[in-house]
């Protein structure tokens, strides 16, 4: 009796242990993923501040890049202290002892919090100053360098199996054909767009949209990767390439928009347009003018970083996609795939 006792007892202990142990390794994956985000967004700003149209700026432009330059001073102080940190960490003698006690450091548990705290307060001082440009219609025109560059993508699922997205999946799959459903009069085409900063699982939610079978009662489905580098005559000849499955020689704007008219007509698509960048309304329309003649209840998904392009293409409420929360961020690393 006395020896299942001592075994029961000790199960609690370990399972206690256990869960002590997981905990602070999903804390330090977070931390790392905050860390990550902040160094993006530096990135971003630096560019924006380097940028040569923001050297002679508008009084409003300058008091936002002012804003913009101060949120970005306290975000390279916070990464630099991280960076002393992992100095001192370094001077553990053993990596693999420094590697097995830093779990159980009651000083790195502290620090970790902390440095979370601080990263969390940074980034809703960012997420204001960002809002404000949107809000006031400050143009800047930010170019992301070659690193924060989307990858070119397709349509096809991702090979490893997605943990955490599937609520987002059905909440949009829901609302398209929802919106589908509200369009009426001369309407034939909703646009829907997904936004979000770079690698927090736009393209994989997209991609599980596309392959879901609740969207097989769509005639057609088509995929475009955009791209930074917006040229109207490019995107207009990949929709009709995604529809042909062949590539077109054709250059020619009003031959190739007719080509897809003939294509759409009395025929009910989903299209997605990936990492699509540009904020100019007049070139929007342009693109999709061509993209009327399909049957109602036809869609296009956009998948963007900007805010204002989200608000810009969406004919409905744009989807704000956020990080994984911390159980699926812990718990989906061996097998999840996120882009």
């Amino acid at each position: 009796m006395a020896e299942m006792a001592s075994s029961a007892f000790l199960q609690v202990v370990f399972q206690i242990a256990a869960n002590f142990i997981i905990e602070e390794m999903r804390l330090e994956n977070n931390l790392q993923n905050e860390l990550e985000v902040l160094k993006s967004n530096v990135a971003m700003i630096r560019a924006t501040l380097n940028d040569p149209e923001t050297t002679n700026p508008s009084e409003p432009l300058k008091l936002w890049l002012d804003e913009l330059r101060d949120v970005g001073y306290d975000a390279i102080d916070l990464l630099d202290e991280h960076s002393t940190e992992l100095q001192r960490r370094n001077l553990v003698y053993s990596p693999e002892l420094r590697h097995r006690i830093s779990i159980l450091n009651p000083k790195r548990n502290h620090y970790r919090h902390k440095m979370s705290h601080m990263i969390n307060k940074v980034s809703s001082k960012m997420s204001n100053v960002f809002q404000r440009r949107i809000d006031f219609g400050l143009n800047v025109n930010y170019e992301p360098s070659e690193r924060n560059r989307g990858e070119k993508t397709s349509s096809l699922p991702p090979s490893r199996i997605v943990v955490g997205r599937e609520d987002e999946k059905n909440k949009i799959l829901n609302e398209l054909i929802r919106y589908g459903d509200l369009q009426f009069g001369e309407s034939k085409l909703s646009t829907f767009a997904i936004h979000g900063m770079g690698r927090i699982g736009k393209i994989t939610l997209a991609q599980l949209i596309y392959n879901d079978e609740r969207t097989s009662f769509y005639d057609m489905r088509l995929w475009v990767h955009v791209s930074y580098e917006f040229d109207l005559e490019k995107v207009t000849r990949m929709i009709l390439e995604s529809m042909d499955e062949l590539p077109s020689a054709d250059n020619n704007l009003d031959i190739l928009q007719k080509r897809i008219q003939k294509k759409l007509e009395g025929k009910r698509y989903l299209l997605v347009l990936d990492d699509f960048w540009n904020e100019k309304p007049h070139e929007w329309e342009k693109l999709i003018r061509s993209l009327y003649k399909g049957a109602p209840r036809s869609v296009i998904v956009v998948t963007t970083r900007n805010r204002l392009v989200a608000d810009t293409v969406s004919t409905f409420p744009s989807y704000h996609l956020k990080h994984l929360s911390e159980y699926d961020c812990y718990y989906s690393q061996p097998i999840c795939y996120l882009r």
